[in-house]
């Protein structure tokens, strides 16, 4: 059998096999450092790679492990600083053009993160439905 199968079977009896007393907290919220790495296509034209904060919100479905929210990220990945003339009648006043590269990030989840009391590592499992917006 395939590592990942074993690993995903693992993960997910692990996940499951934990208390089913649903005593949550009605609310999670997280903010967290990122990094966004340029692929495929992207990555021909963008050879940084991105950093910037992320974080989410969830509210738990009472009485179960299913948590619904909203993830919301900006991304820095690149900055140009250049020297121009203000205007080609007026050559002797240089100006500084900045460019900077960004990716706003928007989501729905939807998190299963079975109640873990007083345990370290509380594993869950999410999907994201969201957008991507690129601007310069």
């Amino acid at each position: 059998m395939n590592r990942l199968i074993i690993f995903q079977l693992l993960f997910l009896f692990i996940l499951f096999s934990t208390s089913l007393a649903w005593a949550q907290s009605p609310f999670q919220a997280g903010i967290n450092f990122s990094l966004g790495f340029p692929q495929d296509e992207f990555k021909e034209n963008v050879d940084n790679i991105g950093f910037g904060l992320s974080g989410h919100f969830c509210y738990n479905i009472p009485r179960s492990p299913i948590f619904a929210g909203a993830s919301f990220g900006f991304l820095i990945y690149g900055r140009e600083t250049r020297k121009e003339p203000l205007s080609t009648t007026i050559p002797d006043v240089i100006v500084n053009v900045e460019t900077t590269n960004n990716i706003l990030l928007g989501h729905l989840l939807l998190r299963v993160q079975p109640p873990m009391q007083y345990r370290i590592i509380k594993p869950y499992v999410e999907g994201l439905f969201g957008i991507n917006y690129l601007w310069t």
